[in-house]
């Protein structure tokens, strides 16, 4: 449709850079929390999740992800039966369930990042204060609103535009850390 334009960040190239980073700590079993696969964008980074982990030769496994509506009862729900897996690291798909899987986890004694890294989506002001400080894939909240600028004006004058993707860029905080020398055990949880 020549009247309808689309602005992002680009989550392949952020879950790139998290996968990445993780791998270069030693994580090799890394797990994904996310919003629900009908949304356009949970499903967008659901599969820059999958592309990454087999860019960098990991083993996906279904047990490994967890999707769900409510963000307490999703973390609630998947952060045990992650860490049962031996999952070491979790991508979120926003930053508001990576916070609420730092609190779920000091509920449950896992501690963050010696026992489990967290990495969010989006770079939201609060997540340099959490306790960790999250790491996080930033989107440039000023840059895409000068791109939604842009493409409105063009719209306005008749200049069909598509899709503008913005770079990503992680921001390694404290919620990232060598992997385990001794996973979390069934116990612990």
């Amino acid at each position: 449709n020549p009247n309808v334009a689309s602005i992002g960040c680009d989550s392949q190239e952020g879950y790139d850079l998290a996968v990445k980073h993780l791998h270069k700590l030693g994580h090799r079993k890394i797990g994904l929390i996310s919003g629900p696969p009908e949304s356009y964008i949970m499903q967008a980074r659901y599969n820059a999740y999958l592309n990454a982990m087999d860019k960098y030769g990991l083993e996906i496994n279904d047990n490994y992800i967890g999707t769900g509506y409510f963000v307490s009862e999703s973390t609630r729900k998947y952060i045990p039966k992650l860490v049962e897996q031996g999952v070491t690291a979790i991508l979120f798909s926003h930053d508001i369930r990576a916070i609420s899987a730092i609190t779920e986890c000091k509920d449950r004694n896992i501690r963050i990042p010696q026992d489990l890294s967290i990495i969010g989506f989006d770079d939201l002001p609060m997540t340099e204060y959490t306790v960790p400080s999250l790491t996080t894939i930033r989107q440039d909240r000023i840059s895409l609103g000068k791109c939604g600028y842009y493409a409105l004006n063009c719209l306005l004058n008749k200049v069909p535009i598509g899709s503008i993707q913005l770079r990503a860029t992680l921001v390694v905080r404290e919620s990232t850390g060598p992997v385990p020398k001794k996973p979390v055990s069934n116990a612990e949880l």
